[in-house]
């Protein structure tokens, strides 16, 4: 018996083996949750950069020019 999922598009129970919702017709639907988390994540990791290496570079910067 196949496991069900919820379409990440329009948020239909769908059943675990279908490759295209049959009601929004997105194609793999599971595979939008995994673009969401490399999204997510790639965001995560520009915002770490910018919080905290920019300063920190910026201060080492500050300190060297006097």
């Amino acid at each position: 018996m196949d496991a069900t999922i919820t379409c990440k598009s329009c948020r239909s129970v769908i059943s675990d083996s279908i490759e295209i919702c049959p009601t929004c017709h997105v194609k793999s639907p599971k595979k939008m949750s995994e673009k969401r988390k490399r999204t997510f994540f790639l965001t995560l990791v520009i915002g770490i950069i910018i919080i905290v290496i920019v300063p920190m570079v910026a201060s080492l910067l500050w300190m060297q020019s006097k």
